[in-house]
């Protein structure tokens, strides 16, 4: 006898959830749910809300008040600076119909016109730049400086002088020094001394100009000039005063004469 055959197994379609053992122990991730999206309160524009311009305190009457006060001021500084140039320009003509009376009061079509030839002009400087280069071109000839000349080289005695040695007694305002004659004429001598005194000082002089001469001269004179290094007027002479002679008897020039004239050479 034959056997029936087994029926065969049903093929589960492949979308279908196994039932195995294995797979009904695990369980699907829960899905977050999706929220409702919120919505927003619609605002509602008010009738009475205030525009812009109001919320920001600015009106068109407001603009219209500063545009007129600016103005005003534009206008103001207008009419203050030209009164100023007015004012200017009436000095100017007042101050050239002063200086220039004969011009201010002529007729303008009557007053001569300078006019320039600019082509002369051009000539003119032409002929300037080609002296100026001719000079330039021109080889200056090698001179040699003089020497500079001693600034007393010039300078003669006004009367003979001649060279003494002889102490004399010298008084400043009741100051006395003693001093010490170097040359004399009938104008003055120089006196050897290191006193500090300046030009214009007024000396007492008292000396003879031999030891034995009976008569001793009484005299007075000015600071006339100064001997003093590193500048001295005469460098053979040592530091002094040139002294010149301002109150001196006849008797005192006549010895002093008579001394010059006898060591003449």
């Amino acid at each position: 006898a034959t056997k029936p055959a087994a029926p065969a197994p049903t093929q589960q379609p492949a979308d279908e959830k196994s039932t195995s053992p294995e797979q009904e122990g695990v369980k699907e991730p829960a899905k977050p749910s999706e929220k409702p999206a919120e919505q927003k309160p619609a605002v509602q524009k008010s009738d009475n809300a205030p525009a812009p311009a109001e919320a920001a305190g600015f009106s068109p009457l407001y603009a219209a008040i500063v545009v007129a006060i600016l103005l005003v001021v534009v206008g103001v500084c207008f009419l203050l600076t030209r009164s100023a140039a007015g004012k200017k320009k009436s000095r100017a003509k007042q101050q050239f119909e002063q200086d220039f009376p004969e011009y201010a009061a002529a007729d303008p079509a009557e007053l001569p016109v300078t006019q320039v030839d600019k082509e002369y002009e051009e000539e003119i400087l032409e002929e300037l730049e080609l002296v100026t280069e001719e000079a330039d071109e021109q080889e200056l000839p090698e001179i040699e400086p003089d020497p500079e000349p001693d600034p007393y080289s010039d300078m003669q005695p006004r009367e003979q002088r001649k060279g003494c040695l002889f102490e004399m007694e010298c008084k400043i305002d009741g100051d006395s020094f003693l001093g010490i004659g170097l040359d004399i004429g009938e104008g003055g001598l120089f006196i050897d001394s290191r006193e500090p005194y300046e030009i214009g000082t007024r000396i007492e002089m008292t000396f003879k100009l031999e030891e034995d001469d009976a008569e001793t001269i009484n005299c007075r004179g000015d600071v006339a000039w100064l001997n003093r290094r590193p500048d001295p007027i005469k460098p053979e002479y040592p530091d002094g005063l040139g002294v010149h002679f301002v109150d001196i008897d006849e008797s005192a020039l006549a010895r002093i004469r008579q001394y010059v004239e006898a060591n003449k050479g």
